[in-house]
């Protein structure tokens, strides 16, 4: 199917900015897991003031359809519609046939929508029978040009395990007039927020498209971190402690693991950086932390686990870290 050209951005993040400027407003409500990353809160609320509207994450070990379903069906008028997968933080991708069901009630939502795919993660799956190919190829197949606008954001910060470089791509299923309008203002949005993304990296990232060995080099990089997403997989689910519980995860380079409510997930991350060397990224409102096993070498992750068991068992020991409500 025919799709624009990539708008070049200043990261992934940028990509989105620029959605969210084009498309957000007061009256627009943005359809979002409850497990999502806390930048589309400052882009599309705080930035452009949307409304957000949530869905839980998890049915029964998967993703959930139906919670998906009642959000769309309870938003009336025009909304935004974000879905990544692998996801952050939540390190998960639904079944196959589950991206099949999210797909089927988007081309039957009424609209109008704007469909954004967070492609940041894309490609690292570890796992058979789960959504491999971004649902932004199974839309544009079937979406009604009427009332759905879909975009895919992809960034070679993730995707070609180029940390720090970035530089994002913004592509859209529209073509011909519509897509040199929408060229146009995309471009006046992004010289009114950076301008343009930095050259060398854009210059690195063209030498490493242009390089017919970059299959190769990525599969590799997508086969080390599968033995680390193994290695904290096998080790998550041999924890000898009940304080601590570890969410699905399958993909991607997180893992999140719930905390026991009679323990502040906050002050046991404290814990973890100052008693056992041990960083994690807190999630407040679902008393979890967020593992990045892409930062740690496999041979370490049991280790990291063995010692936020430890942890969580002495603060049930000390018995002095009641659960602390946050805002």
């Amino acid at each position: 199917m025919p799709t624009s050209l990539p708008l070049v951005t200043h990261g992934l993040t940028q990509g989105l900015s620029l959605v969210a400027d084009l498309f957000g407003d007061p009256e627009t409500e943005v359809i979002l897991p409850d497990l999502a990353w806390e930048n589309y809160e400052l882009l599309f609320q705080m930035r452009a003031h949307c409304k957000l509207r949530h869905y839980p994450y998890f049915h029964d070990g998967g993703f959930h359809v139906r919670g998906f379903a009642e959000a769309l069906a309870a938003t009336p008028g025009k909304a935004i519609v974000i879905l990544g997968f692998p996801g952050n933080p939540s390190g998960f991708t639904p079944k196959a046939e589950q991206g099949r069901q999210i797909a089927d009630l988007i081309v039957r939502a009424p609209g109008p929508l704007v469909v954004v795919l967070d492609d940041a993660y894309a490609g690292l799956v570890y796992e058979e029978g789960l959504q491999r190919r971004s649902l932004f190829w199974d839309l544009i197949e079937r979406r009604d040009p009427e009332r759905h606008v879909l975009f895919k954001i992809d960034g070679a910060t993730k995707e070609l395990f180029f940390f720090p470089g970035r530089v994002g791509f913004l592509t859209s299923d529209l073509t011909g007039e519509a897509d040199k309008a929408l060229e146009s203002k995309l471009k006046c949005l992004g010289r009114g927020t950076v301008g343009s993304p930095p050259g060398p990296s854009q210059a690195l990232v063209y030498d490493a498209l242009m390089d017919g060995d970059l299959d190769v080099q990525v599969a590799e990089r997508v086969a080390d971190m599968r033995l680390r997403y193994k290695a904290l997989h096998f080790a998550l689910h041999d924890l000898d402690t009940d304080l601590l519980t570890p969410l699905p995860f399958n993909s991607g380079l997180f893992a999140l693991v719930q905390v026991d409510p009679s323990i502040d997930a906050d002050a046991l991350r404290k814990k973890l950086i100052a008693e056992y060397s041990v960083g994690t990224i807190v999630l407040p409102e679902h008393n979890a932390l967020r593992i990045a096993f892409c930062s740690v070498r496999s041979a370490d992750l049991p280790t990291l686990v063995h010692r936020m068991a430890e942890a969580a068992e002495s603060m049930r020991t000390s018995g002095d870290t009641p659960i602390q409500r946050h805002p």
